[in-house]
């Protein structure tokens, strides 16, 4: 992810080969909605991680397999 967007914004600030020109070409497209891929994946993730070492949610999935199994 990181080198896919350091390849975005060398392409935003210019630094491009010189027969790339005119509108955004298919490969930035491509890397851009692979970073928007990355990112959807990422952030609710993160969110949800913080949601279950909020709740301890791996403390109560032990009770309760313990009590089922022991």
């Amino acid at each position: 992810m990181v080198v896919f967007m350091a390849l975005l914004l060398s392409y935003w600030f210019g630094h491009v080969p010189p027969n790339i020109e005119g509108d955004m070409p298919p490969i930035i497209e491509e890397i851009f909605g692979l970073i928007k891929i990355g990112l959807m994946g990422y952030l609710p993730s993160r969110g949800l991680e913080k949601i279950a070492t909020t709740f301890k949610i791996g403390n109560i999935i032990e009770k309760f397999v313990s009590k089922k199994l022991g």
